[in-house]
């Protein structure tokens, strides 16, 4: 919507903990609804703490924090 009334194309959409208040169903809706903007954004980030969403998603990135580095790193 935002896009669409901007006239302007965007090629970044970045989702803070959105899934944290929904149940696995809704969860589900709002995932397929993601696969459909690919379409208009080069970029979809989803930030979570909810494990079982990255089974849904195309590409992954797990951060952890070390507490001995003191600093964020990249799980494999």
């Amino acid at each position: 919507m935002i896009t669409e009334r901007s006239g302007q194309p965007f090629s970044l959409l970045i989702l803070d903990e959105v899934f944290g208040s929904l149940d696995h169903n809704r969860r589900d809706n709002v995932i397929q609804l993601l696969h459909r903007l690919e379409a208009q954004f080069e970029q979809v980030l989803i930030i979570t703490h909810i494990e079982d969403i990255k089974d849904s998603l195309t590409q992954t990135i797990h951060l952890a924090f070390d507490p001995v580095k003191q600093h964020t790193i990249i799980l494999e």
